[in-house]
């Protein structure tokens, strides 16, 4: 169906507001609260009550009833570009000590690693989430020395932070290692005179 700017009143306001992007089930009863039914009541609708009301999102909306959403028109094939790549473990037993932490980073590395090769990406910066017994978890991250796929690489970064920053005050339940900020692999890097690229490249 081709909708023009000329026939967009005509052919879209008159559709329930459930059929516009990103309002489910519980935005539709909200704005049904308003006597908002129809994509056509929501272009009408004030703008300020919808922003008081539902927030950024309520602008939005607004937004795209009234056709003025200037975002890219993206092919059919287009895919969302992958910001991370992470893999996680709940333990069948707590962890005790810091080498079973090592084992257990690296175990996770591996699959982080293969999809890194996958999708042609390359980790700069690496994430570790550490969930304790009593179900407390802490985030931490760092950047690497050069981007990489290598899952040796990311495991000895992540257990790296653990030592740094994570203070052991009850046993691990849980452990999660991402790869982030990737950037395609094979990407030009910027050397300096005190880094080893050739033993990283090895």
């Amino acid at each position: 169906t081709v909708i023009t700017r000329e026939s967009f009143k005509d052919q879209i306001w008159p559709l329930p507001v459930s059929d516009l992007l990103y309002v489910g089930r519980a935005t539709t009863e909200k704005l049904r609260l308003y006597g908002i039914r129809t994509i056509g009541d929501l272009a009408q609708a004030d703008r300020a009550m919808l922003i008081r009301r539902l927030g950024v999102n309520g602008e939005k909306l607004w937004v795209f009833a009234n056709g003025l959403d200037q975002s890219r028109v993206m092919p059919c094939d287009y895919e969302i570009p992958i910001k991370s790549v992470g893999h996680g473990i709940t333990c069948t037993d707590d962890l005790f000590s810091k080498d079973e932490v090592r084992h257990v980073l690296m175990e996770l590395s591996q699959e982080v690693g293969l999809k890194l090769r996958k999708n042609k990406l390359a980790a700069t910066r690496v994430r570790i989430s550490v969930r304790d017994n009593t179900l407390s978890q802490r985030e931490y991250q760092g950047k690497l020395t050069f981007p990489t796929q290598s899952y040796t690489e990311i495991a000895a970064a992540g257990f790296e932070l653990f030592c740094k920053k994570h203070t052991w005050n009850n046993n691990i339940r849980s452990l999660t290692i991402s790869a982030i900020d990737l950037i395609p692999s094979g990407t030009p890097i910027q050397l300096d005179l005190w880094s080893d690229f050739t033993k990283h490249n090895k």
